[in-house]
């Protein structure tokens, strides 16, 4: 979960059956705030939060605007060749056909 914040896709994933979900984000308060989101439902043992996206993933998730999404995504290069699916969300409509061709 790329630009985790809260963690709520993280905790979302979990709570659907991920085995296991790892949260990013650049702001250490909102990975602290993340960490408590998931202690509060139960879900440490499935989410984990960090500042350093994991060797291993197969499905990345976004929830956030179109150029934050581009930078986040182009300041991950090795995550393209090991990600089998991306998810992303946060997409303003008027920002859809640029959204696309990006």
């Amino acid at each position: 979960d790329v630009g985790c914040g809260s963690g709520v896709l993280s905790l979302a994933a979990a709570h659907f059956g991920a085995k296991s979900v790892y949260g990013i984000d650049i702001d250490n308060e909102a990975i602290c705030h993340a960490c408590q989101n998931a202690a509060l439902n139960n879900l440490t043992n499935f989410c984990h939060f960090g500042t350093i996206y994991p060797e291993r993933s197969d499905i990345l998730l976004m929830n956030m605007i179109r150029s934050e999404q581009k930078a986040a995504y182009n300041s991950l290069p090795d995550t393209h060749k090991r990600c089998k699916k991306i998810f992303t969300s946060g997409i303003m409509q008027e920002e859809r056909s640029k959204y696309l061709e990006q």
